[in-house]
């Protein structure tokens, strides 16, 4: 199984989790022939500081750490992608 240690967004700028939306953290993920949980939802909300200027922001980062199986430690991740309107 995979454990899920708690996500970050970096640097958080343009991005939030959405409070009470990550269900990830602290997951444990079977294999897909092993019931129960095979996955996990979380949501983010893209959120610029007041006074953005219109067009493309800089990426943000979304990250989990993660431990699989008894000690292969390693990080997932994914690119944040907005455009200011």
């Amino acid at each position: 199984p995979i454990t899920l240690g708690t996500g970050a967004i970096t640097p958080g700028t343009n991005f939030v989790i959405v409070n009470g939306a990550d269900k990830c953290t602290g997951m444990l993920l079977n294999p897909k022939a092993v019931p129960p949980v095979k996955k996990c939802t979380m949501q983010v909300e893209f959120a610029p500081p007041l006074g953005t200027l219109k067009g493309a922001v800089p990426f943000e980062t979304l990250s989990y750490p993660f431990t699989y199986g008894s000690g292969l430690v390693g990080m997932t991740t994914t690119t944040l992608k907005g455009t200011a309107k």
